[in-house]
This record gives C-alpha cells, sequence and structure tokens, in this order.
C-alpha cells in the first residue's frame, strides 16, 4: 500500500477515534473538530497546525504561534496574507502578535499563515481575527 495513503487513513481514524472517545465522555467536541480542521498537511508531511485566537481585545497583547512538523529538518520560511495593521509577523517562525488599540475595535481580520521549506508549502487554514473593546464582552453562567 502507498505509504501516504496509509498515513493519511491512519491519521483519519485517529481523528475519528478520538471525537468519539470526547463525545463518549459527554465532552463537547467541536473545538476537537475545529484545532483538526485548521491544519493543512502537504503531501510529504510538512504541516503547519494551532488554534489562533478569534478576538483580540483592544490595548492587551494578541499573540500566535503556529506550531509545524518539518520532518526532513529543512530551513522554513513563513508567509502570511491579511496581516492586521497593528500586528507583526516574524517570517522565520511564523509568529503573529501584536496589541490593538481604540481605533482598530470593530475591525475584522480575514488571516491565512503558511510555510514553505523550499520545495512544498503548507497552509493554515484561512481564521478570523475580531478586535473587541475592553470590557465589553458578556459571560453568562449558570448551574
Amino acid at each position: 500500500m502507498n505509504i501516504k495513503l496509509t498515513h493519511r487513513i491512519v491519521t483519519s481514524l485517529a481523528i475519528l477515534c478520538a471525537g468519539a472517545l470526547l463525545t463518549a465522555c459527554g465532552e463537547d467536541d467541536s473545538r476537537f473538530e475545529e484545532s483538526i480542521a485548521a491544519a493543512q498537511v502537504a503531501d510529504d508531511g510538512l504541516a503547519i497546525t494551532g488554534k489562533p485566537g478569534t478576538a483580540a481585545v483592544q490595548d492587551n497583547p494578541y499573540d500566535f504561534q503556529p506550531e509545524v512538523h518539518n520532518p526532513d529538518d529543512k530551513l522554513l520560511t513563513f508567509s502570511i496574507t491579511g496581516k492586521p495593521e497593528w500586528a507583526t509577523f516574524k517570517k522565520r517562525t511564523g509568529r503573529l502578535s501584536g496589541q490593538p488599540g481604540q481605533a482598530e475595535v470593530g475591525m475584522e481580520y480575514s488571516v491565512q499563515i503558511s510555510v514553505s521549506d523550499g520545495v512544498r508549502t503548507a497552509k493554515l487554514r484561512r481564521f478570523r481575527i475580531r478586535v473587541v473593546a475592553f470590557g465589553t464582552e458578556q459571560v453568562t453562567l449558570a448551574w
């Protein structure tokens, strides 16, 4: 059997089993599914994963560092589309960080980070960052 096909079958089975286990334990598996959906794998195993925050709070630091699987241990270069103006992006590490101000409240950004080893590229699923004002989000607790 083709090794790439075997890898994909094993990965799919692991995802299904983990989701079933979370459901059996009464856990909400939507967070797990979102994390898995965030990963995009190139054919050679180069992969980028992570669960970036979808809200950036005014006057507070935002920081996201994707994780990379680099089986060939090649030098990597990261790139980004849709980078917020208030953020900085490190091409060597893929780190997206910054601190939005009052002027950015209400803005929403569609961001995608990718990584390349010079031959192949893997992309993180596109994600949104919404800038919210400090103290405007509400949480309701119930017993």
